[in-house]
């Protein structure tokens, strides 16, 4: 019953193609996709399988305009809501700008952007950088926005 002035598209495709691409020019340690749980879920389950603690720098996830409306308009939280078509990767921090500058010329991989950083505190949990503090960024609870596909 919600009209946005900005259209709502799909943003489902495959992304075996991304994958690839990023393979051809970096070193990717560990590969997910953020579709149930969204960013959040996917970086803590990146986090605890690698035993590592993860910075995620919120002010760098690339969130469109009509996405971020929505979920303010909804109270929902943009970095847990699935998302589909979409990769988190792990990648060799020698290789990130590389591999970004890779990605931007597939498609589906015009947004891609460095979001975040491995890192030996906090092993297991990811730690959000608002820009104004920082705060433990948990895998999400409750009932998840489901998949519609």
């Amino acid at each position: 019953g919600f009209d946005f002035a900005t259209p709502l598209e799909s943003d489902v495709r495959p992304v075996n193609g991304l994958v690839a691409a990023a393979r051809e020019v970096g070193t990717v340690t560990a590969a997910t996709d953020p579709t149930r749980g969204g960013l959040a879920n996917a970086v803590n389950e990146l986090a605890a399988a690698g035993g590592v603690g993860v910075v995620l720098e919120e002010r760098s996830v690339p969130v469109a305009d009509a996405t971020g409306g929505a979920a303010e308009v909804l109270g929902l939280d943009p970095l847990t809501v699935a998302c589909e078509g979409r990769m988190v990767l792990a990648v060799d921090a020698a290789d990130a700008d590389a591999v970004v500058e890779r990605l931007r010329e597939e498609p589906g991989g015009a947004d891609a952007a460095v979001v975040g950083r491995a890192v030996t505190d906090h092993p297991g949990d990811v730690v959000l950088d608002t820009g104004l503090g920082e705060r433990y960024l948990d895998v999400p609870t409750g009932e998840r926005v489901p998949r519609i596909c």
